[in-house]
């Protein structure tokens, strides 16, 4: 059993030249997609199997970290909980929201409302470690079905072009794995100064608000073939369709984490 999960990994993350091509490529943006679409397959790595790496290097380099209860007011639903009176110097801490305008607690609030004696009745710190520690187990999962719905938005798009839809899922698929690997640069980035010369969490606006939309510019171009400014105005959409499919992944994610609590 044993040596055969060590066969497993051993294959699965060798470095050898397809993962070195493929990793270069990568940095390319939309030509790791192009030479796929184009039957160039063997010499490159699966893409499956790129966005898997991808993404657990992510969760277990960077993961999702847990705060420390003492520095927030935490709150379920409108109670705080662990103090008496919300501390005006803290940050807020809202970890669910029941009673909401919004149509994802309108579905919600029959599910969640069970939950909230439960919830209330933890201490702060145990409530934030179990909250985000469901977090960690169930992002990585939902995060895969991401993957197919940005594929349907790209395969709206771009319906008069000359695609399948499994092209814009390989697309969407080297899309998000460079995404994490950008994610897992700015935090080494931090971890090795950065984020002493200003906050921290400024590297990972810059990406996800920089370079990502540069990239995807990029690649929709090259992969795509449209002028630059059909491009420009798809990649403006296809960037609000990423915000707005973002949402029931959101909510998936909530209704499996508060499940398990």
């Amino acid at each position: 059993m044993f040596g055969l999960l060590g066969e497993f990994f051993s294959e699965f993350f060798s470095l050898d030249g397809r993962h070195l091509r493929t990793a270069a490529k990568l940095w390319n943006p939309g030509r790791l997609t192009q030479l796929y679409l184009e039957g160039k397959r063997v010499s490159h790595v699966f893409p499956v199997r790129v966005y898997l790496v991808a993404s657990l290097l992510f969760f277990v380099l960077v993961g999702i970290p847990v705060p420390n209860a003492e520095n927030f007011n935490v709150y379920v639903d409108d109670l705080l909980i662990g103090r008496e009176e919300p501390d005006p110097e803290l940050g807020n801490l809202q970890l669910l929201r029941v009673d909401g305008s919004g149509w994802t607690s309108r579905l919600t609030e029959p599910f969640f409302a069970p939950k909230l004696e439960k919830m209330q009745a933890m201490s702060a710190q145990e409530l934030v470690d179990r909250f985000f520690a469901g977090l960690e187990r169930t992002v990585p999962t939902t995060l895969i079905g991401f993957v197919p719905l940005l594929a349907l938005a790209l395969a709206v798009l771009y319906f008069r072009r000359p695609f399948f839809y499994v092209d814009h899922l390989v697309f969407s698929l080297h899309f998000q794995s460079f995404l994490f690997l950008m994610l897992v640069l700015g935090y080494l980035a931090n971890v090795a100064g950065l984020g002493k010369l200003y906050p921290g969490v400024i590297t990972y606006f810059a990406v996800c608000f920089l370079i990502m939309p540069i990239y995807l510019l990029i690649a929709l171009r090259q992969v795509y073939g449209q002028s630059w400014v059909w491009t420009v105005l798809k990649t403006a959409l296809l960037c609000l369709l990423y915000l707005f499919l973002a949402q029931p992944v959101l909510l998936v994610t909530m209704v499996l984490v508060i499940r398990a609590m």
